[in-house]
C-alpha cells in the first residue's frame, strides 16, 4: 500500500496593493483574490508517517515539492480598468458625429420653430443631468492647465521602436484632457473641456504669458537641405498644434524682449575657409513644420516637375541666409557659402540646383538678418493658425485623437509597469500584439480614407475609426494585456525579487513549482503575513496595525495550525508480476475542518 499526501495553505489577505501611476484610479482591486500553497509528499509506504487529529509527522517545510497556485478576481471591470475608460470613450461615436466644430458647438443655437424650442428644452434638460457641474468643470480645467503641454520631465518608454501610432507625451495636457474624456457620461461634456482649456490657453496667447514646462523639441532633417525644423511625428497633429502654439508664445516673447531674440546666434566666431577666416552669421529663426504643414508642402513640392521652381519653394530661407552670410564676410565667395552651410550647418545642396543657386547669389544683397524685413517663422501668424485648428476641430476627429492619446498612454503606462515587474516575455509578447494590432488598424483606416477623399481632405487628417471587429481586437488584446500585467505587479508586490523564478509560470498557467530555498522562505514570510492580516488578535500590535513582514515570521508560522484542506491518495500495488493485468485499486481522501470526503477508483483489468 502506498500513500500520496498534500497539505493545503491558503493566504486571503494581502497588503494594500496599487498598480502603476495610473491617473485617476478607481477601485484599484488587487487582482489576486487568494493564492494556494500545496506540499506534496508524492508516495510513501502506509505506516511511514503518522497524521492524526492531534499531531503530524509531516513536515510542511520538509515536503519534497511545493507548487503556489492563484485565483485571480473574476471582476472584469477591476481587472482592466484603463480597457473600461477606452471602451467609454468609444461610446461617444454616434455624438461625435453630431458635432462640426467645437467651437461652435458651444455656441447657442436660437430656435426656428416653436416645436425645435420644445426639443432644444428637452434636450437641454437632459444634458443638464449628464454634463459635470459649473465647479467640476473649473477644477478639470485648472487640472489641464497645470499640466504642461511638454512635461519638463518626458518618460523613456521604449515603445517608438515598435513603431506605435502618433499619440501625446505622457504626463502632458493632451493625456490628461483624454483622461477627463473618458470619465464623461457624455460627448458633449468632453467638447466643453476641450472649449474651455482652449479659451485659457489662447488667454495665454493673448497676454503673452510664459508657458510652464519644457520648450516643444523640434528637429531637423539634413537631406531636405534646409534649416526648417519639424515636430515630433510620433505625435497626433493636436499635441503638434499645442506645441507649435507654445513655441510661437516663447518666440513672440523673445522679439517682445530685444529685436536680436528674433536671430539664431551662430554657434561659432569664425572658422577658416577658401577666402581665409569667415565668420558664422546670425540668422533669422527657421520655419516650424507641423505633420499637415509638411504634407502640404511635399504634395506641392511633388507636383512641380520644374527644379528652379521646385527649389524657389525653399528660396526665402536661401536667399535670407545668403544676404546675412555676405553682410558678415563681404570678401566670401559662393563655395564658401557651400562649404559654410554644409560642414557647419550640416545641411546637403543636393536638392538645389547648382544655376539655381549661383544666380541667386548674384543676385543677392548683403543684409544683416536683424535688418531683414521678412521673417522665416511668424510667431503671431502661426498662433492664430494652431488655435484655428484646435478651435474648428470636428468631433469624430476629436474623439478620433482622444482614443488614441489614451491608448498610446494606457500601454506606456503598462510597458512602465512590465519593466517594473522584470519584462516578462509573455507580457512582452502581449505588448506586441496591441502595438501590433493597433498600428495595423489605425494605418489601414488612414489607407482607406486616404483613397476615398481629396488631397485637402487629407491635410485635415480627416480619418476614421478603424472597422468595429478592428477596434474590439484591439481592446480584446489590450484587455488581457493590462489583466496579466496587473497580475505581474501584485505578485512582485508580495514576493519581491523571488517573484523571479516564478513568474512566467504563474501568469501564463496560474500555478509554479516552488524549488529554491528562497523561494519557499518569501512564500511562508506572505503566509504568515496574511494570517496576521486576517485579523487575529494575537498577531496584531496592542495598537491594531499588523506586523511587519520580519516581525510576522518570528511571532507566528503558518504551519503550527491545520492546513486548509488534508489530501490523501491510497493506492493498493500489485505485488507480483502475475497480478499486473488484475484491478488495481485506488482510494482518495480529502479531510477539512468539519468536512471529509472519500471516493474510490478501481482500473478495468486488461488481459
Amino acid at each position: 500500500m502506498m500513500v500520496g499526501a498534500r497539505f493545503t495553505y491558503s493566504a486571503d489577505h494581502f497588503e494594500a496593493w496599487q498598480s502603476g501611476d495610473s491617473v485617476n484610479m478607481v477601485n484599484d482591486r488587487d487582482p489576486i483574490e487568494s493564492m494556494k500553497l500545496h506540499c506534496l509528499w508524492p508516495a510513501f509506504r502506509l505506516g511511514a508517517f503518522q497524521d492524526d487529529a492531534n499531531s503530524s509527522e509531516l513536515l510542511p517545510q520538509e515536503a519534497p515539492y511545493w507548487k503556489l497556485r492563484l485565483l485571480r478576481c473574476g471582476d472584469g471591470a477591476n481587472a482592466a480598468p484603463c480597457t473600461a475608460r477606452l471602451q467609454a470613450l468609444l461610446g461617444f461615436r454616434r455624438e461625435a458625429k453630431q458635432i462640426r466644430s467645437a467651437e461652435q458647438s458651444m455656441q447657442t443655437q436660437v430656435p426656428k420653430t416653436a416645436m425645435a424650442s420644445l426639443t432644444a428644452a428637452i434636450q437641454e434638460s437632459l444634458e443638464s443631468i449628464l454634463l459635470p457641474t459649473a465647479g467640476e468643470m473649473e477644477q478639470m480645467t485648472e487640472s489641464c492647465m497645470t499640466s504642461p503641454v511638454v512635461p519638463a520631465a518626458a518618460v523613456a518608454n521604449g515603445l517608438d521602436k515598435h513603431g506605435v501610432f502618433p499619440a501625446a507625451r505622457r504626463g502632458g495636457r493632451l493625456v490628461q484632457m483624454a483622461e477627463f474624456s473618458a470619465r464623461m457620461r457624455c460627448f458633449k461634456g468632453a467638447v466643453m473641456l476641450w472649449c474651455s482649456v482652449l479659451g485659457r490657453m489662447r488667454q495665454q496667447w493673448d497676454a503673452l504669458e510664459a508657458p510652464a514646462g519644457a520648450s516643444p523639441p523640434t528637429h531637423r532633417v539634413p537631406a531636405r537641405g534646409v534649416r526648417t525644423e519639424f515636430f515630433d511625428s510620433s505625435m497626433c497633429l493636436a499635441q503638434q498644434k499645442m506645441e507649435l502654439l507654445q513655441r510661437s508664445i516663447q518666440q513672440a516673447r523673445n522679439e517682445a524682449r530685444d529685436a536680436r531674440g528674433a536671430l539664431v546666434q551662430p554657434n561659432t566666431e569664425a572658422t577658416d575657409l577658401a577666402s581665409g577666416a569667415i565668420k558664422a552669421p546670425a540668422l533669422l529663426h527657421s520655419a516650424l513644420l507641423t505633420d499637415d504643414l509638411l504634407l502640404q508642402r511635399d504634395t506641392a513640392s511633388a507636383s512641380i516637375l520644374d527644379s528652379t521652381e521646385r527649389a524657389e519653394l525653399d528660396g526665402r530661407e536661401m536667399r535670407a541666409d545668403m544676404a546675412a552670410f555676405k553682410a558678415e564676410n563681404s570678401a566670401a565667395q559662393l563655395g564658401d557659402f557651400f562649404r559654410w552651410r554644409e560642414e557647419m550647418e550640416g545641411l546637403s545642396l543636393k536638392p538645389f540646383p547648382s544655376e539655381w543657386l549661383r544666380e541667386i547669389w548674384d543676385q543677392t544683397e548683403a543684409k544683416l538678418a536683424l535688418e531683414q524685413q521678412q521673417k522665416l517663422f511668424e510667431p503671431f501668424r502661426e498662433a492664430e493658425m494652431a488655435l484655428h485648428y484646435l478651435e474648428s476641430i470636428e468631433g469624430p476627429q476629436l474623439l478620433l485623437q482622444l482614443f488614441r492619446v489614451l491608448l498610446r498612454n494606457t500601454l506606456e503606462e503598462l510597458n512602465q509597469q512590465m519593466a517594473e515587474a522584470g519584462n516578462p516575455t509573455y507580457l512582452r509578447v502581449l505588448r506586441d500584439r496591441v502595438v501590433s494590432t493597433s498600428s495595423q488598424a489605425f494605418r489601414s483606416g488612414a489607407a482607406t480614407v486616404a483613397e476615398e477623399v481629396d488631397v485637402q481632405a487629407t491635410l485635415e487628417e480627416l480619418a476614421e475609426f478603424p472597422e468595429e471587429e478592428n477596434l474590439q481586437s484591439i481592446l480584446a488584446a489590450l484587455e488581457v494585456l493590462e489583466s496579466s500585467t496587473r497580475l505581474a505587479s501584485s505578485i512582485r508586490a508580495k514576493l519581491g525579487d523571488h517573484a523571479d523564478g516564478l513568474l512566467e509560470d504563474l501568469l501564463t498557467e496560474g500555478e509554479a513549482d516552488v524549488t529554491l530555498p528562497e523561494q519557499r522562505l518569501a512564500i511562508e514570510v506572505l503566509f504568515e503575513q496574511s494570517k496576521a492580516l486576517g485579523g487575529r488578535r494575537r498577531h496584531l500590535r496592542p495598537s491594531g496595525a499588523p506586523l511587519g513582514r520580519d516581525e510576522v515570521k518570528t511571532a507566528l508560522g503558518v504551519f503550527e495550525s491545520l492546513p486548509l484542506a488534508k489530501e490523501f491518495v491510497l493506492q493498493l500495488q500489485p505485488s507480483n508480476s502475475r497480478e499486473e493485468n488484475h484491478c488495481r485499486r485506488r482510494m482518495y481522501a480529502e479531510v477539512r475542518e468539519n468536512h471529509m470526503r472519500l471516493a474510490l477508483v478501481r482500473d478495468l483489468a486488461f488481459g
